[in-house]
This record gives C-alpha cells, structure tokens and sequence, in this order.
C-alpha cells in the first residue's frame, strides 16, 4: 500500500507537472505575441527572403503582418499604367519640386516597392521547394531533387537505374 508520504509526493509532482507545462505555454504564447508585434512593426521578412534558414510561413507571416498595420505602396509600373490611363502621363511630380523630406518619403517609398517586388519573387521561386513545416530546400537538396526527378546525375551523362530481371 502506497503512505501517506508517497501520496503526497505524487501529488506535488503532478501539481508541479501541471503547473510547468502552463508556464510552457504561457511563455510560448507570449513570444508568439511579440513576435507578431515585431513583424507588424518593422519590416522582417526583407531580411527573411535572404536567410537560407528562413522558414517560409513565417516569412508570408511577417509578410502579412507587416501591411497589415503599414500601407503597401503601389508599384512604379501601377503607376505609370493608372497616369498613363488617366492622361496625366506627363503631369508625374517632377522630384525636383520635392521638399527633403517629401523626397526620402518617396525614396523609402520606392525602396520597399521595391523589397515587395523582390518577396513577390522569393515567394514564387522558393514554393516548389517548401515542404511540410516550411523548410525551403538548400541549393544541395534542390540539386539532389533534380537529379532524381529527371534522371540525370551531377556528374554528366544520364542516370541508368539498374535493370531487375523480371
């Protein structure tokens, strides 16, 4: 029969179990929330796009998060096309007309039309490679994925598999 120390001592160790695995997760949350605070403050995923460890669906988290509170600018050719639709093509501001300030605004402007451009095609060059988690394949792995889907080898000629006698 079990006594009344040993009782006790179960008791606190699943009490102290229990209480372990809510901090855990207590903790996690929190961190999940700052994270998403920092990804809607600052622009992360440009420098996401350039880690080779980045995971992909934090990248599109940050991403999202990011132009969910900032305004996304257009793209220079969206607006070439709407001036050029509305006739105002050649009443662009000129950048000489522009105060300092006005003028970094619409360098920064321009710079991250820019970065967005660039994820736009990080995205869709990595998809083929991401798998379950989001882990995008290295260069190495990407070869090795070639190879075996197209048959060949790294080191010129074509893979012959070896031929069972049936």
């Amino acid at each position: 029969m079990f006594s009344i120390f040993q009782i006790k001592n179960t008791f606190r160790l699943k009490k102290t179990f229990l209480l372990l695995i809510l901090f855990s997760y207590c903790q996690s949350y929190a961190q999940q929330r700052f994270a998403d605070s920092v990804y809607a403050k600052d622009p992360l995923w440009i420098g996401m796009i350039d880690n080779p460890n980045t995971n992909y669906y934090e990248a599109l988290k940050a991403f999202d998060l990011y132009f969910k509170v900032n305004k996304m600018p257009e793209e220079p050719e969206e607006l070439a096309q709407e001036s050029i639709k509305n006739g105002t093509y050649d009443q662009i501001p000129v950048s000489r007309n522009l105060t300092p300030k006005e003028l970094a605004e619409k360098e920064a402007e321009q710079e991250l039309a820019l970065q967005i451009k660039r994820f736009k095609h990080w995205k869709r060059d990595v998809l083929p490679f991401v798998q379950e988690g989001g882990y995008i394949l290295n260069g190495e792995e990407r070869i090795k994925l070639w190879e075996e889907v197209s048959g060949r080898s790294r080191h010129g000629g074509v893979y012959h598999p070896q031929q069972t006698n049936q």
